[in-house]
């Protein structure tokens, strides 16, 4: 059976997030400002009442 961890993003998943989130801008043939991957990413660790949450299903 595979397991799977969920776990709450961390300060050091912040290179594997910009690849995913790469490949997925990549795919929509659209880009954004150096400025936007680091404000949304400060956002997802962020703690205030309406910044987004980030999670991750690590598979093995």
């Amino acid at each position: 059976m595979t397991e799977i961890e969920i776990r709450p993003l961390e300060a050091a998943d912040e290179t594997e997030w910009r690849r995913l989130w790469r490949g997925y801008l990549e795919f929509y043939e659209a880009e954004v400002l150096e400025a936007v991957y680091r404000s949304t990413f400060d956002r997802l660790l962020g703690q205030e009442p309406y910044d987004p949450n980030g999670l991750l299903a690590i598979v093995d």
